[in-house]
């Protein structure tokens, strides 16, 4: 399984290394508009704070199963 953290700068110092006993985690400090596709086009698992994952994203990312949303 693939899972992509777009902005972990915006969720400040937490230890994301525990999502790897799900899979291969790909860490990103920040992720704008243009790069959104890009990088999840391969992955299983998106983890967002402030980027936004719309229609567009989803239909151009056919392995994407989950959102994790890690905003309140």
């Amino acid at each position: 399984m693939k899972i992509v953290c777009l902005d972990a700068a915006t969720l400040g110092d937490y230890d994301l290394s525990v999502f790897e006993k799900f899979g291969s985690l790909q860490i990103y400090t920040t992720t704008n508009k243009e790069q959104t596709i890009e990088r999840l086009k391969d992955a299983n698992v998106a983890m967002t704070n402030k980027v936004v994952i719309d229609k567009d994203v989803i239909d151009a990312c056919k392995n994407l199963k989950l959102i994790l949303e890690t905003a309140t």
